[in-house]
């Protein structure tokens, strides 16, 4: 016996509303209690994908990473989680804007913390060995970890990094004042020129 269209119209919202808390069980997962999250972009399957695409492709905001500092505006907390599965499909994505917590997780809990999974996926397979991929408990990162310590050092810094980073400083004051006298109007920016110059110090 064929469906009434009422029935076939039932039954296409049941299948759907039953695929859209399947994908959303499968790819989003539970918010930790006592943080804020946007709850709107919680319950979509694909959790703020749909946000930060729109920031970061659309016209919308720009770079990829501006984003993240405006979702802790958003909520009005130094502290919230979002939901990202291309990113972590098992915890939702914390991100902190207090310095001073984070000052203390990087000087004092180290211990605590670690490097996500994430990172040795996507890592791992352009550059297996490189120090972001790694866990800081795997030997190759305690490895890598104490040839930190020769370029760090004081006398490192002062023989090597110092003239360097001379140099790179006034070859981008000559720079600037070439452009100050081509360009005529508004400021230029200046912003690649001073990415550039710190990649040329290091």
């Amino acid at each position: 016996m064929p469906m009434t269209e009422v029935e076939a119209i039932v039954f296409t919202l049941v299948i759907f509303i039953a695929l859209w808390i399947s994908f959303h069980s499968a790819l989003i997962p539970r918010p930790i209690r006592g943080v804020p999250y946007d709850r709107l972009s919680y319950i979509q399957p694909w959790g703020h994908l749909g946000s930060l695409g729109l920031h970061s492709g659309l016209g919308f905001g720009g770079k990829v990473f501006d984003w993240f500092p405006l979702q802790c505006v958003a909520l009005e907390s130094p502290l919230v989680q979002t939901f990202i599965p291309s990113i972590s499909r098992i915890h939702p994505v914390l991100i902190l804007s207090d310095l001073r917590e984070i000052e203390d997780l990087v000087k004092r809990r180290t211990s605590q913390i670690d490097r996500a999974d994430i990172m040795h996926t996507w890592f791992g397979l352009l550059v297996p060995k490189a120090s972001i991929g790694l866990k800081s408990k795997s030997e190759g990162f305690r490895i890598q970890r104490s040839l930190w310590n020769v370029i760090l050092s004081p006398k490192f810094l002062n023989e090597v990094v110092t003239s360097n980073a001379h140099a790179a400083a006034s070859d981008l004051a000559h720079l600037w004042i070439e452009k100050a006298k081509e360009v005529e109007g508004p400021p230029f920016d200046v912003l690649d020129d001073i990415q550039m110059a710190m990649l040329e110090s290091s």
